[in-house]
């Protein structure tokens, strides 16, 4: 193999953090595991050095811990070791409780080609080359690699990496007077997660309070009110917890404590819980946290819900002003760029019930590869948030700015920095404005209404000919498009076509699913939601995978008696969805290509590839370019470019589940063929 030089380039850590827990958050909550971030705040804001190989280091360590764990937590750390010039070291771990090893094991762990015992690897899957790879790009970066573990009760892999500091610390964060040291409650059965969530609030300077119960919280708030202490200003509720859940938890401190002295309520819970976020928004929670919680997205909710200025995220106040003028551009298509999912949606939802159509991105990188998809004219305006994992507002700016004017594509920054110069920053990067966050509805429509003119608009249209093929997807339940585009590359002809093909594959699902319900079949249900939950997830509907996840939590959790209501909830949405999918009339004449040997070789061969993954990298990198040569013209060659692109990085778990999504798809529309 070549020699491989790292890169030299300014990054911020937290946009690495970010970007891993978005990656790793999902699988860790599959199998119910609490994912736990803790960051030193005074590591330097911004460091220069490989910031994609760092990135690197991090996934493969932490998905291991992921793979090797069944129960517990996975906590991820970093720690400002030593500074000494313009240099840092920045020491990371990474603990999990795991099944651990035995000493004999440890020793050879980062050596090529080793792997777990052999009733582990047939378990669980092989560590493959990855931590190999893991201890040569850490030595190249003047750092150390270990790992400290016990067999049967986990294990914490730590290394250390030398960077150049860029910017030391943050310019100074404007966080509200009305704020400071006012009291939190912080409650979560995990321990470890409330020691770091109050760990964060504190660096606020939040005087706080951990409970760990439902029970713990509705005692401590009586006590305060008793003994009339100053009363808790904010409180963070876990979703999941023993005894009271975190929703009904709110529900009795809304119906107990008088409205003056009620605080303000956060919900904190895992990914894709999209049933918890609408019942929090029904009785009237102020905020919502994903975990894992680090602290930008803590100040971020914080600020959005205390601040004299708030606009709460969540998703209920939006219909409180119609803005003069918006009606007179009805339609008119935004893209919004915003890495965090609740501003998304909250986003999404204030302009769509103004009449505009909206499009989502989570970084710069994705908003950029949107608009060259269709070729820089699909959108009148996009709405840019500026600090992103990936890549940033500015960044991409830059790069539109190459392909279309500012007068053609308006730009507008959203952005949370006060800073006296942001709007000369703004212009310098190709921008054509800015609106700060928290969002203020009038100051967002007067800046829509400012670049995007209804005889502009007119003019798009009268221009635009016949539909975009982007119009020509299903309207379906419980679908968010974009994000089923993303997925596969903005490939729509190949995405009606895999819409089609889950339509076919659960024409009877709903009936399917309450069968074996009613038939007590409980194993064979969980496998049924367990497949129709990676198949619709990878299609980007959202509904349907929440309520599989939820139902098959509470199977192995033995909640069976829970399960009632959400097994006929999510038979409708089954129901519905492939109804709209098959009456869709960019559906009825859609005929399936026929070619069922075509995706059979395709399918074997990406079987091939998945078996050299873990055992023989330079050999699956031979392969994967042999494949794409030997399909050229697969409606698939997207994603065979991206699992190349990810296999020559070394990212192999993400590569893997390119491929099992890819032969999932094949070998389905192979049996509907």
């Amino acid at each position: 193999s070549g020699k491989i030089e790292l890169e030299h380039t300014t990054f911020s850590l937290n946009d690495i953090i970010v970007n891993l827990s978005n990656m790793i958050g999902f699988k860790a909550q599959e199998k119910g595991l609490e994912l736990i971030i803790s960051i030193d705040d005074t590591i330097p804001v911004e460091l220069k050095g490989d910031p994609l190989r760092l990135g690197q280091i991090l996934l493969n360590l932490a998905n291991n811990a992921v793979k090797f764990t069944e129960k517990g937590e996975i906590v991820i750390e970093a720690v400002n070791q030593k500074i000494s010039g313009n240099k840092a070291v920045i020491k990371f771990s990474i603990t999990d409780t795991g099944i651990g090893m035995h000493s004999h094991e440890k020793d050879k762990i980062f050596n090529p080609f080793i792997q777990a015992d052999t009733s582990t690897t047939r378990q669980y899957g092989g560590t493959g080359l990855g931590l190999a790879i893991c201890r040569r790009f850490v030595e190249m970066m003047n750092g150390t690699i270990g790992v400290e573990s016990e067999y049967g009760k986990g294990s914490v892999f730590y290394f250390t990496v030398e960077l150049e500091i860029s910017k030391l610390k943050r310019e100074n964060i404007t966080f509200p007077e009305n704020l400071k040291n006012k009291k939190a409650l912080v409650a979560d059965d995990n321990k470890t997660s409330c020691r770091v969530l109050s760990s964060y609030l504190e660096k606020l300077s939040f005087k706080t309070t951990s409970v760990y119960s439902g029970e713990e919280v509705l005692s401590e708030i009586k006590r305060t009110e008793l003994s009339k202490e100053e009363p808790y200003a904010i409180i963070f509720l876990d979703w999941e917890m023993p005894g009271i859940n975190g929703i009904e938890t709110a529900k009795r401190i809304i119906g107990t404590v008088s409205k003056e002295i009620l605080p303000r309520i956060i919900m904190v819970t895992g990914y894709e819980q999209e049933e918890i976020f609408l019942m929090a928004n029904d009785i009237g929670l102020d905020g919502f946290i994903i975990k894992p919680v680090t602290s930008s997205t803590l100040l971020d909710v914080i600020t959005n819900t205390l601040s004299p200025h708030k606009m709460k995220t969540e998703i209920r106040q939006h219909t409180e002003t119609k803005y003069a003028g918006i009606s007179l551009i009805s339609g008119a298509s935004i893209l919004v760029v915003e890495d965090n999912e609740i501003n998304r949606e909250v986003a999404r939802e204030i302009l769509e019930n103004e009449g505009l159509t909206v499009d989502l991105a989570s970084n710069g990188l994705e908003a950029y590869n949107k608009l060259a998809e269709y070729g820089y004219k699909k959108y009148d305006l996009v709405l840019m948030d500026l600090q992103m994992p990936v890549m940033g507002g500015f960044e991409s700016a830059i790069l539109i700015r190459e392909k279309i004017s500012s007068s053609e594509l308006p730009i507008i920054a959203m952005t949370a920095d006060v800073a006296s110069d942001i709007k000369e920053k703004v212009k310098q990067h190709g921008m054509n404005g800015y609106i700060s966050k928290p969002i203020n509805t009038i100051e967002l429509f007067s800046s829509i209404l400012e670049f995007i003119k209804p005889v502009q608009l007119n003019r798009k249209e009268k221009l635009s000919g016949a539909p975009n093929e982007i119009k020509k997807i299903p309207v379906v339940r419980g679908l968010d498009t974009a994000k089923g585009l993303s997925i596969i590359g903005g490939n729509v002809k190949l995405y009606r076509k895999l819409l089609l093909n889950f339509a076919d594959s659960y024409r009877q699902g709903d009936t399917e699913l309450k069968e074996l319900f009613s038939k007590n079949e409980m194993i064979k249900m969980g496998e049924f939601l367990h497949k129709l939950k990676g198949v619709s997830g990878n299609l980007g509907f959202t509904t349907i995978p929440a309520l599989s996840d939820m139902i098959v939590r509470n199977l192995n959790n033995g909640g069976e008696e829970k399960i009632v209501t959400s097994i006929e909830e999510i038979a409708v949405s089954l129901k519905n969805s492939v109804e709209d999918i098959l009456n869709s009339p960019y559906i009825k004449d859609f005929a399936l290509p026929q070619n069922k040997e075509t995706a059979g070789k395709l399918s074997s061969s990406l079987k091939e590839l998945r078996g050299l993954l873990d055992t023989d990298h330079s050999e699956a990198l031979i392969l994967i370019e042999t494949i794409i040569d030997s399909f050229p013209d697969s409606e698939y060659i997207k994603n065979l470019e991206r699992i190349s692109s990810l296999l020559n990085i070394f990212d192999i778990d993400c590569a893997r589940d390119l491929v099992n999504a890819a032969i999932e798809q094949l070998d389905l529309g192979e049996r509907n063929a």
